[in-house]
């Protein structure tokens, strides 16, 4: 199994596949907006997709309000690659 290695979120990842406004909390407008996730391995998965899950976290850090998020990584096979957590706060 693989190690764990890291999570990035952002609004963009450079040619060079570095994160571009990296942080921990996005702000979104009432237009909506968008986020990406960027996983870096220091081996190369031996699949051609990976899978997210993503749960929201209440206030007391049950799995399932709104606000707070945290989101895990998988190679196809199930085999765990990395996890961080992001928050979204929401303006009118």
């Amino acid at each position: 199994m693989l190690q764990a290695q890291a999570i990035f979120f952002c609004e963009d990842v450079d040619e060079d596949g570095y994160p571009e406004n990296e942080s921990s909390s996005f702000t979104i407008g009432s237009d909506g907006g968008w986020l990406k996730v960027l996983v870096k391995l220091d081996d190369e998965v031996d699949c051609d997709k990976v899978k997210y899950v993503i749960y929201k976290v209440s206030r007391s850090g049950n799995e399932k309000d709104d606000g707070k998020y945290n989101v895990y990584a998988y190679d196809k096979y199930d085999n765990f690659l990395a996890s961080g957590a992001v928050r979204t706060n929401f303006k009118d």
